[in-house]
């Protein structure tokens, strides 16, 4: 029979390696977070600058286009600014439902959220 120095060794030893699993698993858990923070914040600052850059030049693009429209109609200049007027509106309208769209549905950090529920389902399993 162990003495109770050998059991509370053996005691310690065994809290000892428990604490180290979870240690190395929050670590786990913390760098895959970390990673995901950082594929999120890359494809964001890509999103801004597309963003930015379609903007701008779609802007150039459209006020050239409206020049030479308005140019080319110019015996109608109140008709041909409503129109363009409209097809501006609806080319605004139609890439705001879209981006809402984008937004409700976009979920951050999926990998971690994941691996969070995985682990906690296994410590459900092994405690039932």
């Amino acid at each position: 029979m162990d003495t109770p120095h050998e059991t509370d060794a053996n005691l310690a030893g065994a809290v000892k390696r428990v604490l180290w699993r979870l240690m190395a698993v929050g670590q786990n858990r913390v760098e895959l977070l970390m990673v995901e923070m950082q594929e999120e914040r890359a494809c964001a600052q890509a999103a801004i600058f597309l963003g930015v850059g379609v903007a701008a030049f779609g802007m150039l693009a459209t006020l050239t286009l409206t020049a030479l429209i308005v140019c080319a109609f110019a015996n109608r200049l109140l008709l041909v600014l409503g129109i363009l007027t409209a097809i501006y509106a609806i080319a605004a309208l139609c890439f705001y439902v879209k981006l809402s769209r984008m937004l409700s549905r976009w979920e951050a950090f999926t990998g971690t959220r994941e691996q969070f529920e995985r682990d906690r389902e296994c410590l459900e399993r092994k405690h039932t």
